[in-house]
């Protein structure tokens, strides 16, 4: 059955590629004028569903969901929970 999975992320850009049909679309998420998807989130050192010159959004090659994780951000920026 061909479908397509709506929403962007590591996870959504992963099922379209394991699927039997692949999907043709992938939703980077919802358009915003003032918001810049180019730019790569702060606790990753890459953009995930970066986009090629002809508009195309590749899967990742890495391993697991293919994100370039900055853990050293993440325990940066760690807040400590209190009881």
């Amino acid at each position: 059955m061909a479908m397509e999975v709506h929403g962007g992320g590591a996870g959504n850009l992963q099922v379209l590629g394991a699927m039997g049909i692949p999907g043709e679309l992938y939703e980077r998420g919802l358009l915003h004028p003032f918001v810049d998807y180019e730019t790569s989130e702060p606790w990753t050192r890459s953009r995930l569903d970066a986009m090629d010159e002809e508009g195309y959004v590749h899967l990742p090659q890495s391993p697991g969901l293919g994100q370039d994780i900055d853990f050293d951000y993440i325990r940066d920026h760690a807040v400590k929970a209190t009881p």
